[in-house]
């Protein structure tokens, strides 16, 4: 998967989209390291543990949402 976006990233028409790509995939690479990531995601699913709102998580995420609607 990563080495598709990748490539689609580097296309002429999606090359501003590279920076993104590499830095989800970096905290994609920190999370899967984190030894509780595996309890943490079952948690997750099953709609138990610590709750971070989006905004708060990524704070400009408002501004990113506004930006795929316009795409």
């Amino acid at each position: 998967m990563f080495l598709a976006q990748y490539h689609e990233a580097r296309e002429p028409e999606g090359y501003h989209q590279l920076p993104e790509v590499l830095k989800l995939w970096w905290l994609n690479s920190l999370a899967f390291a984190d030894p509780a990531y595996d309890q943490r995601a079952e948690d997750a699913a099953r709609g138990v543990g610590e709750v971070v709102p989006m905004e708060q998580a990524i704070p400009d995420w408002e501004k990113r949402l506004a930006q795929m609607r316009r795409s």
